[in-house]
């Protein structure tokens, strides 16, 4: 499941930057298949931060995840050196930046809680607590030895 469409370009950067990255034989048609193509892999290249903190498939859209999405795609689809901009690059390395903070933990997504399970149900790897007697040997123990 993609986490942007390609409305969702269009509506926040306007139909001129998607001509710009996805008219691929520059006929002024844009290639759908090479937009679903790039949302496709910028969605699984942040399912590969995600995955770290959450299970996926993700119980609810996520709004945080659209942009970069789209900033993923868009410096994907702009191969081309002719294509590609400074502020697409600059989008792109944003949005790595975003997705990862959401892997570390530092940026939450929102998602309801299991049905009757534990609201840490579903994370990703938990921190590990170890417990055990108390030392033997300390520092203070052995002074007065």
């Amino acid at each position: 499941m993609a986490y942007a469409t390609r409305a969702d370009i269009e509506t926040i950067y306007g139909a001129d930057t998607l001509a710009r990255v996805a008219d691929r034989d520059f006929d002024e048609v844009i290639d759908d298949a090479a937009v679903d193509a790039a949302l496709a892999r910028a969605s699984a290249e942040m399912d590969g931060y995600i995955r770290s903190r959450y299970a996926l498939p993700l119980a609810e859209e996520q709004p945080l995840l659209v942009q970069p999405c789209i900033d993923i795609a868009i410096y994907r689809l702009a191969q081309s050196g002719a294509g590609r901009t400074d502020e697409d690059r600059t989008r792109y390395e944003d949005a790595v930046k975003l997705m990862d903070r959401i892997s570390k933990g530092k940026v939450e997504l929102v998602l309801p809680p299991p049905p009757g399970g534990d609201a840490t149900e579903g994370l990703g790897p938990q921190p590990v607590v170890i417990e055990g007697p108390e030392r033997l040997f300390s520092r203070e123990k052995l002074r007065g030895i």
